[in-house]
């Protein structure tokens, strides 16, 4: 009976732990020495103001993150955070910049909390040419890996229609994952542009499956529909897609993808 019981409790122990392990980070760094606090999804996370605040144990798929600083006549920041599928361990960093109108919480990096194991790829013919390719072929390949200096660029821009400009200028050739998608998405102030990035964006997508996700981003179900009445209009046969060949990467129509 005694030796059962130790069972049990180290099964939950491992349990605990696994469940600890598989959550990402947060940590939030201020480029000036301001100290602030942080509030993720209503909960004050530091009772001290500092210059640099770490949240760990996030298993939410989005978080809101509201920052206040120790000097009151700096006005707080608000911005919601998605947290990629797929990835449940990573340490995401943002900082806090200076812009023309207060501050702003822009992505600075994430790497993984530990080592995980990668499933092997798949080799696929496209275009008369074999390259490496996710197991799915559903999406383009090749996801852009660091896109701080994009939505650097995208903060930038005061008004909407400038930071359409940049985030399309810098898109255009580039493959994104549903993350990425919303974190450009969320920079817009109004639905409409958010909305067109969306369209935009789908036929870039590396993970277009998770399509769905983008709808959090919007408002009214009016929004949501007209995204999916697009998406469903859209075949995924003519959405160009980024391979590399002879180690340069080009862009192809899908449709010369399939057999």
């Amino acid at each position: 009976m005694k030796s059962l019981k130790l069972t049990v409790t180290f099964f939950f122990f491992l349990l605990a732990f696994f469940n600890f392990s598989q959550s990402n980070t947060l940590v939030v760094f201020s480029q000036d020495p301001t100290p602030f606090y942080i509030v993720l999804d209503g909960v004050k996370k530091n009772e001290v103001a500092e210059t640099r605040v770490v949240v760990p144990g996030i298993r939410q798929t989005n978080s809101n993150v509201q920052i206040y600083f120790k000097d009151e006549s700096i006005a707080p920041i608000t911005k919601n955070i998605w947290w990629e599928e797929g990835h449940e361990n990573d340490e995401v960093t943002y900082r806090i910049v200076p812009v023309k109108r207060g501050y702003k919480l822009r992505f600075f990096s994430t790497v993984p909390n530990k080592v995980t194991p990668t499933p092997p790829p798949t080799t696929a013919v496209i275009a008369g040419n074999t390259v490496t390719a996710p197991a799915s072929l559903v999406g383009c390949v090749n996801p852009v890996q660091d896109i701080g200096s994009i939505m650097g660029a995208i903060d930038d821009e005061s008004f909407d229609e400038g930071k359409m400009t940049v985030a399309k200028q810098a898109t255009s050739k580039k493959c994104l994952t549903v993350n990425q998608i919303k974190q450009i998405m969320d920079e817009f102030s109004f639905s409409k542009n958010k909305l067109d990035f969306a369209k935009y964006g789908y036929t870039r997508c590396y993970n277009p499956d998770d399509y769905y996700q983008v709808n959090a981003a919007f408002d009214f179900d009016s929004e949501k529909k007209e995204l999916n009445e697009y998406i469903t209009s859209t075949p995924l046969a003519t959405a160009p897609v980024a391979v590399s060949t002879s180690g340069k990467h080009k862009m192809y129509n899908r449709q010369q993808q399939l057999l």
